[in-house]
């Protein structure tokens, strides 16, 4: 799983090039160079053994559309689900599945102080875990019930 994420809440003309090209390096690089890393290993046991594996990506609900002090980060989420579906279409050939996630509210310490305990559209990272490995096998979805609802309202 590749699921990393920094989030900048500053407006781009504010930004610092410095914390822009670190969003963009902890957002987009992992998910290929990382993906790029366990790809042989894969090919190997699907040559050998015809074993599926699969690659599940952190995108986010904010990869739906741009947002004033998040447009940076709105950006490189889209790459991850970019990345997703052409890695998906790709290394399907040699049973490499490959999905990635978007979820909403997660309470993590990376969102603590900015999404209240009670908030009903939220849910814990173990919860969101669970989710996206029971349902996640390709393409790009919510994670959660809870997201993908929030998403058809973005949406």
């Amino acid at each position: 799983m590749n699921n990393v994420g920094v989030a900048n809440l500053t407006e781009f003309l504010n930004a610092k090039t410095e914390d822009i090209h670190n969003l963009v390096t902890a957002n987009c690089y992992p998910v290929v160079l990382l993906t790029k890393a366990i790809l042989s290993s894969f090919e190997k046991r699907w040559k050998e053994k015809k074993v599926r594996s699969l690659i599940v990506n952190a995108s986010a609900m904010a990869s739906h559309g741009a947002a004033r002090i998040l447009n940076v980060y709105c950006s490189s989420k889209l790459y991850t689900d970019f990345i997703t579906h052409g890695l998906g279409y790709e290394l399907a050939s040699f049973g490499v599945d490959v999905c990635a996630f978007r979820p909403a509210g997660v309470r993590t310490n990376m969102t603590a102080g900015m999404i209240a305990d009670d908030d009903v559209a939220s849910v814990s990272a173990d919860e969101l875990v669970e989710a996206v490995f029971s349902k996640c096998t390709s393409g790009v979805h919510h994670g959660h019930w809870k997201h993908e609802v929030v998403g058809l309202i973005i949406d």
